[in-house]
């Protein structure tokens, strides 16, 4: 018998990015349309860090 350990899975990372679908709540918002809270610097920064990443996963 197979051990789930022992696989070795390869997706592409389009494949992965593709498959991330928002709820339908969100359908309709991006990145480009949130607008972050100016006194939570923090929120900005998430922004930026998941637009890097989701640029740097398609590549």
């Amino acid at each position: 018998m197979d051990r789930l350990c022992d696989r070795q899975p390869a997706v592409s990372p389009q494949r992965l990015i593709a498959q991330l679908v928002p709820p339908p709540t969100f359908a309709e918002v991006s990145f480009a349309s949130y607008r972050p809270d100016p006194a939570e610097p923090t929120q900005a920064a998430a922004v930026a860090a998941c637009l890097r990443f989701c640029d740097e996963a398609v590549r």
